[in-house]
């Protein structure tokens, strides 16, 4: 659980501030760190494969969560840039 929390929260941050390529190397280097790590703990075959997979769906899953809040905060810098009030949710007397 906390694997996958670390994992979700990596990625935001993957997506916050990288684009895919920077995701791809993150996502191959936890599936290799997976594979390297499972002969040594006592889990079988099948539950470190969804150990594996649970951790990258939770990876690239916050990476999209990441990717959208980049582009939302992007979208609401440009807008209060350049004063226009109508898209920054503000009114104007």
């Amino acid at each position: 659980m906390l694997l996958t929390f670390a994992a979700g929260s990596m990625g935001i941050l993957l997506g916050m501030r990288f684009r895919v390529p920077a995701l791809v190397a993150a996502s191959v280097t936890t599936a290799t760190m997976c594979l390297l790590i499972a002969p040594f703990t006592e889990l079988s075959a099948d539950a470190a494969a969804g150990t594996m997979l649970a951790l990258l769906t939770a990876l690239q899953g916050g990476y999209l969560v990441g990717l959208v809040l980049s582009a939302a905060w992007s979208r609401m810098g440009l807008a209060l840039a350049s004063g226009d009030s109508a898209h920054s949710g503000m009114r104007t007397r």
